[in-house]
């Protein structure tokens, strides 16, 4: 068994005429299952289970194949039906068809010139598969069947890694997406409320109830200093000036007055007001003397 290259998984689609080239279609296929993988290479005989519907299984084959060789004999371009009507010019024809959808879906087609056979132009063929003249194709001679393999295999090789390579990357890149978005949902901020901005604070007006507060502090301040204001300004009270002793009595001006009885010399009692500077003490004047 001949080893299977690393990342070389993919569908490989082998399309043939029964009457022309079975045999060299037999040979191939084993080859390829042996280094592929059977369930990687679809053959109608081989890959079909019985019971199955013929038409769609090749459909499905077709639609999900990565290449397509196409085998190509001496007899494949002018083979006809019971009626003597070229087959590739029915377009329910099964080969025809084949190399169509291969041909449309645009993956890589391979011609195989089975035995010396030569490669169709262009005017001899449906415009459906004109193109298929434009695809590079390898020359497979029974007498050279390894060498002949080997470069196909290359080819193989290379065009299915492609291929894998080409998947793992489109699935990382789907999952990456995902992981994104899930993050981002749950990771991205909502709007950002307007009170929570320390400018948008500041220019924000006072409620009503802080105006209040302040307003009634304010009345508060303003009572109690007038409350102050008013004590300070009331005059002192002034002893009784009949309450006895000699008490002196405050008039304002720096004046201190006296009212204690005074004899004089001559033994008279003198009574009356005494006034006295707080600035010169010692320099009394009398004030209405009498006898």
């Amino acid at each position: 068994m001949a080893d299977s290259p690393p990342n070389a998984t993919g569908r490989i689609f082998i399309s043939y005429r029964r009457e022309e080239t079975a045999y060299p279609a037999g040979w191939l296929y084993d080859r390829l299952a042996d280094r592929y993988g059977g369930g990687q290479v679809f053959k109608d005989v081989d890959s079909i289970q019985l019971g199955d519907d013929f038409v769609e299984a090749i459909t499905r084959a077709v639609g999900s194949c990565d290449v397509v060789l196409v085998l190509i004999g001496d007899e494949w371009l002018t083979t006809a039906d019971e009626h003597g009507r070229r087959r590739l010019d029915d377009p329910d024809d099964f080969v025809r068809l084949e190399v169509q959808a291969a041909l449309t879906r645009n993956v890589r087609v391979i011609p195989i010139l089975v035995d010396k056979a030569r490669m169709p132009r262009a005017d001899e063929l449906p415009e459906s598969l004109a193109r298929l003249t434009r695809r590079q194709a390898l020359e497979f001679s029974p007498a050279r069947f390894e060498f002949d393999t080997s470069r196909l295999f290359k080819v193989l090789d290379t065009t299915l890694a492609e291929v894998r390579r080409n998947q793992d990357h489109g699935g990382m890149a789907a999952g990456a997406g995902s992981a994104t978005a899930a993050v981002s949902d749950r990771e991205t901020p909502g709007p950002v409320p307007a009170a929570s901005h320390p400018g948008d604070r500041q220019r924000r007006p006072l409620p009503k109830r802080a105006l209040v507060l302040a307003g009634a502090a304010a009345v508060v301040v303003v009572v109690l200093l007038v409350v102050l204001l008013v004590a300070n300004l009331q005059p002192r009270s002034s002893p009784d000036a009949n309450s006895g002793g000699g008490a002196p009595v405050g008039v304002g001006g720096g004046i201190e007055i006296d009212s204690s009885p005074v004899t004089s010399e001559d033994g008279l009692r003198l009574t009356g007001l005494q006034a006295a500077s707080r600035r010169d003490p010692e320099s009394p004047r009398w004030v209405t003397p009498s006898r």
